[in-house]
């Protein structure tokens, strides 16, 4: 071998090995960047008493206050398991109804009681509310009825000027719909309720507190 192709193959060693080298290190810098970011976040959590929320659940609260994942969400809770919806499922065990028009009247009545619990719980949280914050309560529902009928309207015109068959389930679900929607905007009334007496400084007594309170069943 002559000493020209010597120095060339003892050249490309040292390069090789250079490379090598530099490829570790690069991969220790990183794993140590990631080890410095997730102590980071850790820190972060425990200085700050911050952890994320877990959205998996089911949670009926309106707006999250700055409570961890370990506190419990008593709102959700008591909405969750409401009597309403007891209720219905018992009705709906024991009539089993299997008509359109049984479950017609089903949707109805259950549609009424909760149009009745949102009467209910607006006269609650009104309880509370100044003039001003009144007048803004009361536009603000007004406009929210006007929104679910123009909903309805604009959801009616589609369907039937494009000719959508929709067969005799079509009228039930809308009761559905009308339900949720209702039910869902009690939630919102009574999440207010339980701010205003709950979150204060000066708190309503928690025997006095209407937030969690149901109208009775006829």
């Amino acid at each position: 071998m002559n000493l020209r192709r010597f120095s060339g193959i003892i050249c490309l060693f040292f390069l090789t090995l250079c490379l090598v080298t530099s490829c570790a290190d690069d991969m220790r810098v990183e794993e140590s960047d990631s080890v410095e970011l997730e102590i980071s976040q850790q820190e972060y959590e425990e200085t700050s008493g911050f952890e994320s929320f877990d959205y998996s659940i089911n949670r009926y609260a309106v707006y999250q206050s700055a409570q961890t994942t370990a506190a419990p969400d008593i709102f959700s809770t008591a909405m969750a398991e409401n009597p309403i919806d007891e209720q219905e499922r018992i009705d709906m065990s024991a009539l089993a109804p299997t008509t359109t028009e049984e479950m017609s009247r089903f949707r109805d009545n259950y549609l009424s009681i909760w149009k009745n619990e949102l009467a209910f719980s607006l006269e609650n949280l009104r309880n509370y509310l100044s003039e001003e914050e009144l007048e803004l309560l009361n536009a603000s529902h007004a406009a929210w009825e006007r929104s679910l009928e123009s909903n309805q309207v604009f959801d009616l015109t589609l369907i039937e000027s494009r000719g959508v068959q929709l067969g005799s389930w079509y009228p039930i679900s809308v009761k559905i719909y009308l339900t949720n929607q209702t039910k869902e905007r009690v939630f919102h009334i009574k999440y207010m309720t339980y701010l205003v007496e709950t979150q204060v400084a000066d708190r309503v007594p928690e025997k006095e507190q209407l937030w969690n309170v149901f109208h009775e069943l006829n």
